[in-house]
């Protein structure tokens, strides 16, 4: 059975106990948590000794919900890996297993050697380091994501695989296999097949309007065959139009239902 998670946009109205609780809620042990402030998303404010980290951890343990993912780490050319230490031991503290890097760096070598500096710093915090492929991300493909970690020689960095993201930046499920080994993670949502034309309008669609799995266009039965058994499969689908509870219900729901008839097991 794969393991499921629901990943924090899923339902950015949430702060990170109740995203818990949430979890709980929907029969899932795996959340995401946006430990690393980004804007324009409200802070979750668990970075430091704070109410919320020490009530989250306190849910995650009674409830019986791990952190799978911190997010959210944003690498420029002139980013100092070392500067993420204090979300890196929030994240420790808070068990997460990994961490999110977005890769912002077009200079392909300095990238590598940004990304090997970052995992070395995570390493030290116990933590495993994914990044993710976007179009307006250095890395958009498979192919790119290969390249860049045959050149920096990391077995500690993988690759995030969107379900949105990988059909918009026109790759197909037989890309998948030749890389299939350096798949950590994989998100999933659904939508149109044909995406907005802008940057802009993309970025707006991801953060607000993505449909629940089996709402949309999207070959996602075709999708998820390809990506490895025991990799986590995280639910990231913000339809904010719908109630924020009855959206993690819907999504829940249907993920499970999707996985069963691709996998034909329970999840």
């Amino acid at each position: 059975m794969r393991p499921i998670c629901i990943d924090w946009l899923s339902a950015p109205e949430l702060d990170a106990p109740g995203l818990v609780r949430a979890a709980a809620d929907n029969r899932v042990d795996r959340v995401s948590l946006i430990v690393n402030p980004m804007y324009p998303f409200a802070d979750r404010d668990l970075a430091g000794d704070t109410a919320a980290r020490r009530e989250t951890r306190r849910l995650c343990r009674d409830l019986g919900v791990q952190v799978d993912c911190m997010e959210v780490l944003r690498l420029h050319s002139d980013t100092d890996p070392r500067s993420f230490r204090p979300a890196f031991d929030s994240g420790a503290w808070l068990d997460a297993r990994t961490a999110v890097v977005l890769a912002f760096d077009s200079d392909e070598a300095r990238l590598a050697d940004l990304l090997a500096m970052t995992c070395d710093v995570a390493a030290e915090y116990g933590i495993a380091v994914v990044t993710e492929l976007n179009r307006r991300f250095a890395l958009k493909s498979l192919e790119d994501a290969t390249r860049l970690i045959a050149r920096n020689g990391r077995t500690d960095l993988g690759v995030q695989i969107d379900s949105m993201h990988f059909y918009r930046y026109g790759s197909r499920c037989e890309d998948i296999a030749p890389h299939r080994d350096l798949i950590a993670r994989a998100q999933i949502c659904d939508g149109p097949l044909a995406g907005p034309a802008t940057d802009e309008e993309q970025m707006i669609e991801g953060r607000t309007n993505r449909l629940l799995p089996g709402d949309g266009e999207l070959p996602l039965a075709e999708w998820l065959a390809e990506i490895p058994q025991g990799i986590v499969v995280a639910l990231e689908a913000p339809m904010l139009r719908l109630e924020v509870h009855e959206r993690l219900r819907r999504g829940v729901a249907q993920l499970r239902a999707l996985v069963e008839r691709v996998d034909g097991t329970r999840a």
